[in-house]
């Protein structure tokens, strides 16, 4: 699925990427944007995490584990400087919304975001966002939201109310196949994703929204997959792109700030997503 089974499969990137050097000890074979010389599949991939890098190297390893050559952009929010991640850094290898707001790509990834608390109007991009949202519209033949993402998502295109829980949703879920789909050809009842947030969706109210199918479910983490009938929106509360660790490092990052969380359920599972993720994500990119 990569350059190791000698296929030539090459992710194009922004050169100052700092996840590319751990993309490259996965022998994943790194090229920059303008040395294409043929046709890729275009992704572009809104950051929204807090830790920016290891977000970038996770979706780029899983993306980099299909057989199928890409070039990837990332872009952040213009509208706010994050704590966590170098501006400088951000102006170098990250678009803006204004850079890309005439192009056009395959497929979208909207990532997640620690924003369960706030209102949506009352988040500092919220607007900028809004652009972002109106613009896969026209400018992305799929868009995948992720977590908190998939939330504001629903909110915006169709005003389905966030709804919140008291524990958190954490941890390794099994999931039922609600209805056959492209994007679960090859995955069955039982396949696992690790899930992180305070929101879940509200079943009934998906039900009720004509242009919208439930395509995954689980018994303790909820409605997981939700797909626009034209196959233009996905929206998926579940982490897939999470390494092994990921659960973990945020439990212990949680528990020194002293907030009240109990350990990521199922964790013995870490890492028995991954087959499952690359399938996942392989269907969307052939949809």
């Amino acid at each position: 699925m990569n350059e190791k089974e000698g296929d030539g499969v090459t992710l194009y990137l922004n050169p100052h990427l700092q996840s590319i050097k751990r993309l490259k000890q996965q022998r994943i074979c790194i090229k920059y944007h303008g040395q294409q010389t043929k046709e890729t599949i275009r992704i572009l991939i809104v950051n929204l995490m807090p830790n920016k890098i290891d977000t970038e190297f996770q979706f780029l390893s899983l993306i980099g584990s299909l057989s199928i050559d890409i070039t990837v952009d990332f872009i952040n929010m213009a509208s706010y400087r994050p704590k966590n991640t170098d501006y400088a850094y951000l102006n170098k290898a990250y678009k803006t919304y204004r850079d890309i707001k005439k192009l056009t790509y395959d497929r979208v990834i909207i990532t997640g975001a620690p924003l369960e608390f706030i209102p949506f109007s009352q988040i500092l991009y919220w607007e900028e966002l809004k652009k972002i949202f109106a613009f896969v519209q026209n400018g992305a033949t799929s868009t995948l939201y992720i977590c908190w993402a998939a939330i504001a998502g629903l909110y915006y295109h169709y005003n389905v109310k966030k709804r919140m829980t008291s524990d958190k949703v954490f941890g390794v879920f099994s999931h039922t196949i609600k209805r056959p789909h492209d994007l679960l050809t090859g995955l069955s009842n039982g396949l696992l994703m690790p899930h992180s947030r305070y929101v879940y969706l509200d079943e009934r109210a998906i039900q009720e929204i004509e242009q919208l199918d439930i395509l995954i479910h689980s018994t303790e983490a909820g409605v997981t997959l939700v797909s626009s009938k034209n196959n233009r929106h996905l929206y998926l509360t579940a982490h897939p792109e999470y390494e092994r660790d990921t659960l973990q490092k945020e439990y212990m990052r949680d528990k020194k700030r002293g907030i009240n969380i109990k350990p990521p359920k199922n964790h013995h599972l870490a890492g028995n997503w991954e087959n499952h993720a690359k399938q996942f994500f392989y269907n969307w990119i052939a949809l």
